[in-house]
């Protein structure tokens, strides 16, 4: 019995492997068909398939709380192995996408920005007017911005300080060929030299946490607007269900009246007749 369940559980991690790879290795989401021919090729049976159907929104569920602690790895490793059996779930792509923004922020892997675009490919491959993915594609690419602006501030602060440092040097050796200092002259200048370094470097490196916290700062008011416009987004929804329900009520007052109108008119004919 074990032996069956061995084999079993090597089957579905075979599916798992050969759909993630398929995903991974081009910007659309795996076709049906596609999907069918690797369950022919890897024997796997309706009842596996059902299982880890039930498997991956356990995979998806366990991915929401490795994502809320910044868990990267986990969460994608989840989400991954869930999306192999429910390749169209949207959400599920969001949060991978999520994931794999929120490692590559920390590490700057260019596998992770790589795999970030293909996902939101694959998404508005299933659903073309995907706000969410247009969202992330917008946040990953203000976040490639502001690495290389901070990388030419760096860069720039690190050239003028070496400068700065070359030309001192230089001040330093025509004054003593110039006037034969003291001894201690020399070492004054020296010091001065390396006070000077010292206060080069603080500056650059104060300068590089400023430029960071602004480039922080802007990214969380491009999130807070982003949210803004969810939120009105959820409010024009309402607005709408609000709306169609009055236009629902209205009709069916309309509908009403026409049968009172209708029976109104009954009755003036019923009299009319009494009458005569």
């Amino acid at each position: 019995m074990e032996d069956i369940k061995n084999a079993s559980d090597n089957t579905i991690e075979d599916y798992i492997q050969r759909v993630t790879e398929l995903c991974q290795s081009g910007s659309k989401t795996p076709s049906p068909e596609e999907l069918q021919k690797i369950v022919s090729e890897v024997g796997i049976s309706p009842e596996e398939i059902f299982l880890a159907q039930t498997q991956s929104q356990a995979n998806f569920a366990r991915a929401k709380g490795y994502f809320g602690l910044r868990h990267w790895d986990d969460a994608i490793n989840e989400l991954e192995e869930g999306l192999a059996f429910d390749p169209y779930n949207i959400e599920m792509i969001h949060f991978l996408i999520s994931s794999y923004l929120g490692r590559w922020r920390e590490s700057h892997n260019p596998e992770d920005e790589q795999k970030i675009r293909k996902r939101i490919r694959q998404c508005l491959e299933i659903k073309p007017d995907d706000e969410e993915s247009l969202q992330l594609l917008g946040k990953l690419t203000q976040s490639v911005k502001n690495r290389q602006l901070i990388h030419l501030s760096a860069g720039l602060f690190g050239i003028l300080s070496i400068g700065t440092i070359i030309g001192l040097f230089t001040l330093n050796n025509i004054s003593l060929n110039l006037f034969h200092n003291p001894d201690e002259q020399i070492e004054n200048v020296e010091q001065g030299l390396r006070n000077e370094i010292r206060q080069l470097n603080s500056t650059n490196i104060n300068r590089t946490e400023q430029l960071s916290q602004q480039m922080r700062n802007q990214e969380n008011t491009i999130n807070g607007f982003y949210s803004r416009i969810r939120e009105l987004e959820q409010k024009n929804q309402t607005l709408q269900n609000d709306n169609q329900v009055l236009l629902q009520n209205n009709d069916n007052l309309n509908k009403r009246l026409e049968i009172i109108e209708q029976q109104l008119q009954e009755q003036n004919l019923s009299s009319e007749e009494l009458l005569e």
